[in-house]
């Protein structure tokens, strides 16, 4: 390198920068790809939510913390769409809830507890009704639930999780000067 002293410097400016763009986009520096634009994805709940309790993912993967969000759907009959083109990945119960999740091309959406009647491996197109928000007092429904809420959440890999709400509103864009 002493050959080409200002390349090291340049080198160490790019290597900053792209550390400070990642971690304001909320992504691991190397080795993810980011999500898909917003474009693609399609809001799974018709009439709009309230958000109940805010995406608070732990510091490490095996912490407690809040690894999507629960939210009050604004139409009565608790219906869910389809966010993107994808393919059933899981549908069954866990932990006492009947959860769905469809892989969107990497991203892996997933709902609880929801009422449903696919099956893993179907696959669904974007806007599609795939659930329902599982009613009060139903087998899939936990005592903690005190209100018709939803948990969405957004899985990138076998331990990272990202907001969901996140792909709905598009992803900022660095500009070069």
């Amino acid at each position: 390198m002493a050959i080409f002293p200002d390349l090291r410097k340049k080198l160490t400016h790019i290597g900053v920068a792209t550390l400070v763009a990642c971690a304001f986009l909320g992504l691991p520096a190397y080795g993810v790809t980011p999500p898909h634009s917003a474009s693609q994805w399609h809001q799974p709940f018709r009439g709009g939510f309230t958000l109940v309790k805010a995406f608070n993912p732990p510091d490490r993967p095996w912490l407690s913390g809040s690894r999507g969000v629960w939210l009050n759907l604004h139409n009565p009959q608790g219906m869910i769409e389809s966010p993107c083109d994808g393919r059933v990945i899981y549908s069954a119960e866990l932990a006492g809830r009947k959860v769905l999740s469809i892989d969107c091309g990497g991203i892996h959406s997933t709902f609880e507890p929801v009422v449903t009647t696919l099956h893993t491996g179907q696959s669904v197109t974007r806007g599609e009704q795939i659930a329902s928000v599982a009613p009060l007092g139903s087998e899939w429904t936990s005592t903690s639930i005190r209100e018709a809420q939803i948990h969405w959440g957004a899985k990138i890999s076998r331990t990272r999780y990202i907001n969901p709400l996140r792909m709905l509103t598009g992803h900022p864009r660095l500009k070069t000067l």
